[in-house]
């Protein structure tokens, strides 16, 4: 048979994991014969076979053709690997032929990341795991990141770049810290972290960051204090009543009204007042209101709204409750921080008059809830314009921080169009706020404004003059003044950025339109130069500040060490390429002594990207990246010991037989389809043999005789991996066995065999008949034979048959019946 593969280029696999090749097959006999596939070098249920497990069937001189699909796991190590497909005939199971097919596994990185835990309470920093994972089928280097929309955090990561292998997964340790509020309710920041690998993968992170003094304490220290002027109002109550008490006990009594408002509580069945505390803008109340928290709830008999009868505070979501109230009417005052003190109207904005107030009616052992009430007051709008470059600017009204006069509560936010006219609708009234125009480049506007209820201010004009900062200085370096070098100023909201003069007064800058009072960072770069950070404050009446940089250069070292085959060598070569056009090569160092196989990069620009290339020596070439960056103080990096393994490997084995014996001077054969090695099994020790410097390959181990059937093993070479144990188990060899009938009669006989074609030559073998039986070992085969018997004396055989010897079978030789003859040598 003939048996060829194609195409005959590697076959690369597709994106789906699947490879296709065909095995053309040819009948080369002058019978009809079936041919059964094994691919070899792949794990059987990767392969589907258009034949379907079905021997193909062919005429003589016929071809025919079989599909074969390799489908692969998509984790399957990239790079080539190479397939042996064996072709057995079904009428005779020792002819077999070789075909080879080379496939190519493209790398194809993956990377994955998750978030342990997803969401941190603190105070100024959080700590969180980010989870890489490579799920792809090659080695990915990742670069961890942050990003923060607001540009308040700040990040830092433990490592910041990692190299995860096929499978793996890793984690990067993250810390994420921002500046926090005195005062008020948590804040929650949201951010971005992920990694930059063959794409960019990233989650979110939430960072619930608590204010420095908590609201609860705030809320503790309010309600401490009105209790301390409750009990001071108390003991003068008390007071009074002692003191009318003396002129009769007649007052006394008229004064503790049991169960009417404003009387004694009546313990047992008392009534109370609930409601949700809301702000809005309309004036229809929905149940969607913000809550107002901290509000005062003052209760006052409807006939004297002068003295508070009860008192609450509403909670986070605006709610509160008045409990322990005697039957009767009341009015209600609400009092809040930031808020115009109104009195209850039912269904309507608060009223500035006890008067307009609408009363509560309360009866005893029962609630009255009051739903949603409004804190704020009538809804105005405010207009006006700004004059000079206000396109782009940004205009918010802010009312005084509840506890922190210095801590703006943002109400209304506009971004000013190109006319310069701006318009905010629904602001509550009356209030005091302040109102806040800034653009970067230009100074800060701050006015008051000052809204009466219910009526709108005349349009408010206001105009924008470019900020008068400006920090100066000079940056210098190893050799003198630097030019070219970019400086950059930030605020949070804002950067400023320009570059050094590069000619008349070198290394001078000047950064302008600053925005004061501000603080700002001053940054300086330049590629082969270490970064500066520098921090200047400039004041209202002190808008220029002057800062001065001296620049180091930006280098790096790489160190390691590499070993081949586990020993020093000195004929690795290391080749060093990225950076700024860097390009070098050295060797390690050669020797047996304690710095033997390490090596030193020094010098190289930093930061920069490196790719380290390990080869020579007749071993598989390594690579490794390593990046340089003296911002995160990784100027110097260790690479992890490198161990080569030589290319070309050792195969050696042992040739066996029953009882595990080794046989010597067989045929061993080592073939992968285009390069065929022989050799012969050793006598010391017996059976033993080895091939050297072998490719790394798939091939087929055989050994054979021609006295049985061949033993073939399939077998994978890897790069820098000797096989050494690999036994070959011949079969058993070919044996005749047969027995010749005397009638009982003694005779002397011997049994001679002879190939067909060869009667008149030397006997093959011969054995004397035993007890009618004989017996001839480990005869080649197969061979046709013809067996003769004869007497001890004489060179005529008394009778012949023929036998057919069948490899590692023992064949059993026709009957000779020798009745007659021996019957009649036997006679006297």
């Amino acid at each position: 048979m003939r048996v060829g593969a194609w195409p005959p280029e590697p076959v690369a696999i597709d994106s789906d994991g699947e490879a296709l090749f065909s095995v053309m097959i040819t009948n080369l006999s002058n019978v009809i014969d079936g041919y059964t596939l094994e691919v070899l070098g792949v794990d059987p249920e990767w392969v589907q076979s258009s034949a379907d497990g079905v021997p193909l069937k062919l005429f003589p001189e016929e071809s025919g053709q079989v599909d074969i699909t390799i489908r692969l796991p998509h984790d399957h190590p990239a790079g080539k690997r190479q397939l042996t497909i064996t072709v057995r005939s079904d009428n005779n199971s020792d002819r077999f032929e070789l075909a080879t097919v080379s496939l190519i596994v493209p790398p194809l990185p993956e990377t994955s990341v998750g978030l342990d835990p997803q969401m941190v309470t603190s105070g100024k920093s959080a700590q969180y795991g980010l989870i890489v994972s490579n799920v792809g089928n090659a080695p990915v280097r990742a670069r961890a990141f942050g990003v923060d929309p607001e540009a308040m955090a700040s990040f830092t990561f433990d490592p910041a770049e990692i190299d995860v292998a096929p499978g793996g997964t890793q984690i990067i340790r993250v810390g994420a810290q921002g500046g926090r509020a005195w005062f008020g309710q948590p804040r929650v920041r949201t951010f971005d972290l992920g990694v930059d690998a063959e794409r960019i993968a990233k989650t979110t992170a939430t960072f619930i960051q608590r204010p420095r003094i908590p609201r609860w304490l705030i809320t503790l220290l309010g309600l401490l204090a009105a209790a301390f002027v409750f009990m001071a109002v108390l003991s003068m109550t008390f007071n009074r009543v002692v003191d009318d008490a003396s002129v009769g006990d007649g007052v006394l009594q008229q004064a503790l009204r049991r169960g009417q408002a404003g009387g004694a509580v009546i313990p047992e069945n008392p009534g109370s007042m609930t409601g949700t505390l809301a702000t809005t803008t309309s004036s229809q109340l929905s149940p969607d209101a913000l809550g107002v928290a901290d509000v005062q709830v003052e209760l006052y008999l409807a006939d004297d709204p002068t003295s508070p009868v009860a008192t609450s505070v509403s909670d986070d979501q605006g709610k509160f409750a008045v409990a322990n109230l005697g039957a009767g009417d009341y009015k209600m005052l609400l009092r809040g921080a930031g808020y115009p003190d109104v009195w209850y109207k039912d269904g309507a904005p608060g009223v500035q008059s006890p008067s307009d107030a609408d009363p509560i009616h309360v009866d005893l052992g029962k609630e009255m809830p009051l739903g949603v009430i409004q804190v704020g007051g009538i809804p105005v709008t405010v207009r006006g314009s700004i004059s000079g470059d206000a396109a782009g600017a940004t205009l918010q009204l802010v009312k005084t921080g509840v506890f922190d006069p210095s801590v703006p509560a943002l109400l209304a936010e506009v971004t000013i169009g190109a006319d310069g006219s701006f318009t905010l609708p629904d602001i509550p009234s009356p209030a005091s706020l302040d109102m806040i125009v800034e653009k970067p480049g230009f100074a800060t506007v701050r006015r008051k404004v000052t809204l009466q209820p219910g009526d709108s201010l005349p349009e408010i004009s206001i105009q924008l003059v470019p900020a008068e900062g400006e920090v100066s200085g000079q940056v210098t370096g190893p050799d003198g003044a630097l030019g070219g070098v970019t400086v950059a100023a930030n605020d949070g909201r804002q950067t400023v950025e320009t570059v050094t003069y590069t000619e008349g007064e070198i290394g001078k800058y000047t950064l302008r339109n600053l925005s004061t009072p501000g603080r700002y960072t001053v940054t300086t770069t330049l590629s082969g130069f270490v970064p500066q950070t520098q921090t200047v404050v400039l004041a209202e009446g002190e808008p220029t500040g002057e800062l001065n940089f001296d620049l180091v250069r930006a280098v790096g070292t790489i160190t390691g060490s590499v070993r081949l085959d586990g020993v020093a060598s000195g004929d690795v070569t290391i080749t060093v390429t990225g950076g700024a056009g860097v390009e070098r090569t050295i060797r390690p160092v050669s020797g047996s002594g304690p710095g033997a196989g390490t090596f030193a990069l020094r010098g190289l620009p930093s930061p920069g990207t490196y790719t380290l290339t390990f080869s020579g020596g007749g071993a598989v070439t390594q690579v490794r990246v390593v990046s340089l960056n003296p911002l995160t103080n990784s100027s110097t990096a260790q690479v992890e010991p490198i161990d080569l393994r030589r290319e070309r490997r050792t195969v050696r084995g042992t040739v066996v037989e029953l009882g595990n014996i080794g046989v010597s001077g067989i045929d061993v054969v080592l073939t992968d389809g285009d390069l065929t090695r022989t050799l012969r099994s050793a006598d010391d020790p017996p059976g033993r043999f080895s091939f050297s410097d072998v490719p790394p390959g798939v091939y087929t181990l055989t050994a054979g005789r021609d006295s049985s059937s061949s033993t073939v093993i399939p077998l994978t070479v890897e790069p820098g991996v000797d096989v050494l144990d690999v036994t070959l188990r011949l079969a058993k060899q070919a044996s005749l066995t047969g027995r010749v009938e005397t009638g009982g009669n003694a005779c002397d006989l011997v049994v001679r065999l002879f190939r067909f074609g060869q009667f008149d030559s030397t006997p093959e073998a011969e054995t004397p008949l035993i007890g009618g039986t004989y017996k001839f070992l480990a005869v080649p085969a197969p061979v046709g034979y013809l067996v003769a018997v004869y007497t001890r004396d004489s060179d005529d055989p008394l009778a012949t048959t023929s036998v057919a010897s069948t490899p590692s079978a023992d064949e059993e030789v026709p009957l000779i019946d020798l009745t007659s003859a021996c019957r009649s040598l036997s006679a006297p």
